[in-house]
């Protein structure tokens, strides 16, 4: 039972009749040519497990060996390492991943199937890739690479404009010339020399599939791909006609420019000039809606034409007109030979939506972004805030529009929004009297608003809206909250409760039978005022003014019916006044503001 490594170097095995077992995460290492068949030889029972780990690094031509599990487990990792080439036995399938140090996998009639991810095949290059029917995943997708080749390094990349949602695709590259090119309508005097068979295994999901072939310069019959088109194989026939490619040097690919539906992916797929010549377009393929722009091409008697009418229209001289942003083919026929070429009709740009927050504070920082790309950024007022990239930075507070300005060959576009720079926050004092007797209530103000009343000792005082009401006597403190997006500021004020009886503002004498009431005018006053003690009987009185602590304020000696104007300092507050006589003493409460 091996459940660390066991390294079988070249003509070693291990050989009895016991039963012999890998154990998953185990590593079998096996160099000899015939695999893990020759490595490993018993009468017993044999076990490989699909999540160990196999090497073949052997210096000769190897086999895996029919032992070899066909499913293999991630992590299980299948590694080549054998410069000699390793062949498989048969087909074999790993959710893990196939390793290349160095060497050539070689599926003969058989398939080796992998993820599609790129992790799943590593190392491959040059000498080392597989060398048949290689077949990926493509659940999720857009983009699969196929590391393929036959005497040289040839893979080949699928690019889905919708991601794969489930089933699998093969490619196989094979050297030589397609047994059909020859009615392909290319040359075979100037095109790759290998051709690529894709295979659709249930795929589904992407509606479109591009193949682009990558090839090495040795690979390119007639040395130049300049002009190579794209042609496919399905159903022992051709395409009507090849498809516009786009070619490029170090590496050497093609590509199709359009995709090829996915339900029409499964063929073979050959890359070469036009079998009859080139016919080259000249001219600028590229213009705005409502222009126009001449090709010409140097065969004469011609036939024009374009893919995509509601693109761009061709006139029979070779005049091209704009209509609506987009790409099409116009095409030149003759000498029953077509030449393409790819129009680009450019629109109006278009500035998209600007994104983010617009509102900052002073000396703060927003981040405004749009999806569309390659504008500028500005402001209209650099001294309430500034933009670079998107980030616009307060200056001062206020408001500025932001704009950010995509321009082409067609014209310019611009899209804005208004930011607004914010004042830090910092609230005006609490407005008020500062004293409420117990049942009473008060309002308090503040010059800001939007903000939230607080009281820290409800048993002492409450308050609703700003209003505070008079719970018992003792002191309070009201607070004052004010939260924007600029933060928080408070505000306080203490208030006090008074105690009942320096709340009473009712009169208290001792003769209750003696009409006498006690005068005062104006009340609320600004410290200036009248007293008067009216009664039918004439008496002299004492009069003390005291504040809401019983501090003696101010004391008068006078008499009942006769008025005396008092003045005591401005000191906004609640006093009490009373006046004593023999037949009682009086009380009465005056508000000074």
């Amino acid at each position: 039972t091996v459940n660390g490594t066991l390294i079988c170097p070249a003509a070693y095995m291990v050989n009895g009749t016991g039963n012999f077992t890998l154990n998953g995460l185990a590593t079998l290492e096996v160099a000899i040519a015939t695999g893990i068949d020759g490595a490993i030889i018993t009468t017993g029972t044999t076990t490989f497990s699909g999540y160990a780990n196999y090497v073949y690094n052997g210096s000769v031509p190897q086999v895996t060996g029919l032992d070899l599990p066909y499913d293999l487990y991630a992590p299980s990792v299948l590694t080549i390492s054998n410069s000699a080439g390793v062949t498989l036995s048969q087909s074999d399938i790993t959710t893990g991943t196939l390793a290349f140090t160095s060497g050539i996998l070689h599926c003969g009639g058989f398939m080796m199937s992998t993820p599609g991810t790129a992790s799943s095949v590593t190392g491959a290059g040059p000498t080392s890739y597989v060398d048949g029917i290689l077949q990926k995943t493509i659940s999720g997708l857009t983009s699969v690479n196929y590391e393929v080749g036959n005497t040289d390094y040839t893979p080949m990349q699928l690019t889905f404009d919708v991601a794969g949602t489930g089933g699998s695709m093969s490619v196989l590259s094979t050297q030589g010339l397609h047994p059909s090119a020859g009615s392909s309508g290319l040359s075979t005097s100037n095109m790759v020399n290998d051709y690529w068979t894709v295979a659709n295994l249930g795929a589904s999901g992407p509606g479109t599939v591009t193949p682009m072939a990558i090839y090495n310069a040795g690979d390119i019959i007639g040395g130049s791909n300049t002009s190579f088109l794209t042609q496919e194989y399905a159903s022992s026939a051709w395409l009507g006609a090849a498809l516009a490619t786009t070619n490029t040097s170090s590496p050497f690919t093609s590509t199709p420019t359009t995709g090829i539906p996915l339900a029409s992916i499964a063929g073979d797929y050959i890359y070469g000039n036009l079998s009859c010549g080139t016919l080259a377009i000249t001219g600028t393929p590229t213009l705005c809606a409502t222009a126009t722009t001449s090709l010409t091409d140097a065969t004469t008697g011609g036939v024009w034409g374009s893919s995509n009418t509601g693109v761009a229209t061709v006139s029979t001289t070779g005049l091209v007109t704009g209509v609506a942003a987009g790409t099409a083919v116009i095409s030149y026929t003759a000498s029953a030979c077509t030449v393409i070429t790819v129009v680009t009709v450019n629109g109006t740009p278009d500035a998209g939506t600007i994104a983010g927050v617009n509102f900052v504070c002073t000396s703060g920082t927003t981040s405004l972004s749009d999806a569309t790309g390659g504008g500028t950024w500005s402001s209209s007022n650099t001294g309430v805030a500034t933009v670079s990239g998107g980030s616009v930075t307060a200056v001062g507070t206020g408001s500025t529009v932001i704009s950010y300005t995509v321009t082409n060959g067609c014209g310019s576009a611009t899209a804005t929004v208004n930011v607004t720079v914010g004042a830090t926050l910092s609230l005006a004092p609490l407005s008020g009297i500062d004293s409420v007797c117990p049942g009473s209530n008060i309002t308090l103000t503040d010059a800001t608003g939007g903000g939230t009343w607080t009281s820290t000792n409800s048993s002492i005082a409450t308050v609703t809206g700003g209003v505070v009401s008079g719970v018992a006597p003792g002191y309070d403190t009201i607070i004052y909250t004010v939260t924007t997006s600029c933060g928080t500021d408070t505000v306080q004020m203490q208030i006090l409760v008074r105690s009942a009886a320096s709340c009473a503002s009712s009169m208290v004498h001792n003769s209750p039978n003696t009409s006498t009431s006690l005068n005062i005018f104006p009340n609320p006053n600004a410290g200036s005022f009248t007293v008067k003690l009216s009664s039918d009987i004439d008496e002299a009185v004492q009069i003390v003014i005291t504040n809401i602590m019983g501090e003696k304020v101010q004391e008068y000696t006078g008499a009942t019916n006769k008025a005396f104007d008092i003045q005591i300092t401005h000191v906004p507050g609640i006093y009490l006044v009373s006046a004593s006589g023999a037949h009682g003493r009086y009380v009465a409460r005056i508000i000074v503001e």
